[in-house]
């Protein structure tokens, strides 16, 4: 009679096998779920930057004037009482990974421009500031320096 024994577990081969796959499946998929996530908090953060120019527009309609912003993160206190009651909204999911700030210029023409900076220390941080003006013009400051050049910042209105 002959007697078979029945393997049980797994060769080294294998098991090394697998890890080497689930490395490789890992260093292909973690930056790009990363790059999934940085890109979501932008557009969270473009998406809440054109709701404060919405309710800017509000307050011109109102005030005559623009309203600056210089509360950091989710614009919780701002503005105040004395503007009329305009109301920014509140966003937690922006506010996470971006500070804003509307700077108001007298004009004439009155303009605006919200600014949106990464957070040191968040997952954005290394992303570029979102700018949005009153012109309705919107770029992601490739360069850092503050100004919209076309060659080289990245326009947001068409996205």
């Amino acid at each position: 009679m002959i007697v078979q024994r029945i393997a049980h577990g797994f060769t080294l081969a294998e098991v090394l096998v697998t890890i080497a796959l689930v490395a490789i499946l890992s260093a292909v998929a973690l930056p790009a779920y990363t790059s999934f996530i940085v890109r979501s908090n932008r557009s969270a953060a473009q998406q809440f930057m054109s709701t404060v120019a919405s309710r800017e527009e509000q307050a011109f309609l109102d005030l005559r004037s623009y309203v600056a912003v210089t509360a950091t993160a989710n614009f919780a206190n701002s503005p105040t009482a004395a503007n009329a009651g305009v109301n920014l909204p509140v966003s937690t999911e922006a506010a996470n990974y971006y500070d804003f700030a509307v700077t108001v210029a007298a004009g004439p023409p009155p303009s605006y421009l919200i600014a949106g900076i990464p957070i040191a220390g968040k997952r954005n941080a290394t992303d570029h500031r979102l700018y949005l003006s009153s012109t309705g013009l919107r770029w992601r400051d490739m360069n850092d320096n503050g100004t919209y050049e076309p060659g080289t910042d990245v326009d947001w209105s068409s996205r």
